[in-house]
């Protein structure tokens, strides 16, 4: 325990979030965001880099990561036994989380970003999980492993950066033992009447905004993406909101950070500043953030 605790708070201490889009020469594929530590520190609550899912009373952002995590397990059924892929994992705390509250055989996680991947194992390292808990870099449109390996396959806050995320649910597919579910925390445009034919009313945005470098493929509505799901051949198909737990307590909870002085001191000035201006301005995430949906979306590999 005193190892993990340390790893996390050197992550806390040295973490800076970056949100770009550029194309790895080698693969030709899309890195959405990358964290990586140097000299501009940014104190954050652990080593999530999610909204998380806010319950009544909840008032810490690694409180509400982990609840939303456990929300992501819940969808795909993960317990003693599972052998998982988590893809894009971001720092894999999802999947040290999971490591202990679920206990499945083994984790595997896959992101394209290296500074990811090396805190990840790092980590895996310092607590002695190596054996249970591998990390690597790899594409969720091409994932590097043979069909019919894995009972579970996740994606947590990622899958909006696939390009194109129709591509990860074929792979996904793919890779999963038959009886086996995907299950996905994503953000999608709000689609207020629920119709196919719901026209999103906002484009994907700029860096730094929550839908930065999301493929215009991607901007499809709940209907949409359980259509796509589907045509990848899932059956039990479900995309569920959970956006009144996840979008408003989230920025609600940064402004507060916001006001307060111990948090403009325990950070670099630019990472305050870039936060202040996204989540107060009409022209950041505040105003993006009412034309956006959180889902889970679970489904499942027929058996036959």
């Amino acid at each position: 325990m005193a190892a993990r605790q340390s790893i996390v708070k050197d992550v806390r201490d040295v973490v800076r979030w970056h949100v770009w889009t550029r194309v790895r020469p080698s693969t030709r594929t899309r890195v959405a965001y990358e964290l990586f530590a140097d000299d501009h520190d940014a104190t954050t609550e652990g080593a999530y880099i999610n909204l998380g899912y806010w319950e009544p009373g909840c008032s810490s952002l690694e409180e509400a990561n982990e609840a939303l995590a456990d929300q992501l397990a819940q969808a795909s059924g993960m317990g003693p036994g599972d052998h998982l892929l988590d893809v894009g994992f971001g720092l894999g705390a999802q999947d040290f989380f999971w490591w202990e509250s679920r206990r499945p055989a083994s984790i595997t996680g896959i992101d394209l970003t290296p500074s990811h991947v090396a805190a990840a194992q790092e980590r895996a390292v310092a607590e002695g999980l190596t054996e249970s808990l591998s990390f690597s870099e790899g594409s969720a449109t091409d994932l590097p492993f043979e069909a019919e390996r894995f009972d579970r396959v996740t994606s947590l806050e990622s899958a909006l950066h696939y390009d194109p995320r129709t591509t990860f649910f074929a792979e996904a597919f793919r890779v999963l033992k038959p009886g086996g579910t995907l299950a996905i925390g994503d953000i999608i445009p709000l689609d207020l009447d629920g119709e196919r034919s719901s026209t999103p009313r906002l484009a994907p945005q700029r860096k730094g905004s929550l839908s930065g470098g999301m493929p215009a493929a991607n901007w499809v509505p709940r209907a949409v993406y359980a259509e796509q799901l589907e045509a990848a051949g899932f059956v039990d198909v479900e995309v569920r909101s959970i956006r009144d737990r996840v979008m408003e307590p989230w920025l609600e909870y940064w402004q507060h950070k916001l006001a307060e002085d111990s948090f403009k001191s325990s950070v670099s000035r630019l990472f305050y500043s870039q936060v202040k201006r996204s989540l107060t301005s009409d022209a950041g995430m505040k105003g993006e953030l009412p034309a956006l949906d959180f889902v889970i979306a679970s489904a499942r590999k027929p058996t036959a």
